[in-house]
């Protein structure tokens, strides 16, 4: 099968879209496949993760990069000058009993720190509900 290429982003909950299909399933990331979309994170900085897998996997990896064209990083001054965030990561895996789980890892320059500060965090992610459509999605299917 062909790679797919798959877009991770920053977000309030893990969202997977494909087809025009979103599923919420909670969390701390969004993942996107076929299109990437850039996030805006509060206080001044934006970031877009991006990453191949196939259309099979039960496991990928998104990444980001201060300074890439294609999936880089940005931020306000004040944070490019005390807390430069280097590199974001993401490693997902969806598991055989149907949660996902994740492992992030960010990597921030921290002013007056010699050695990068590595943020991580992992979790793994139940499904408690069916999604329930956004209504403008609602009244695109004419319901």
């Amino acid at each position: 099968q062909p790679a797919v290429p798959l877009h991770g982003l920053l977000d309030a909950g893990v969202h997977l879209i494909e087809a025009g299909r979103v599923e919420r399933t909670g969390g701390g990331a969004q993942l996107l496949r076929q299109r990437p979309e850039p996030v805006t994170i509060p206080r001044g900085q934006a970031a877009l993760a991006i990453g191949r897998t196939t259309a099979d996997a039960t496991s990928f990896e998104v990444r980001a990069e201060r300074g890439s064209t294609e999936n880089g990083i940005v931020s306000i001054a004040f944070l490019e000058h005390a807390f430069r965030t280097d590199a974001f990561i993401l490693q997902v895996t969806i598991n055989p009993d149907g949660t996902w789980s994740y492992l992030s890892d960010t990597v921030l320059q921290v002013r007056g720190q010699a050695e990068p500060f590595h943020h991580t965090d992992r979790n793994t992610l139940t499904k408690v509900a069916e999604p329930t459509p956004n209504p403008l999605a609602l009244a695109e299917k004419g319901l």
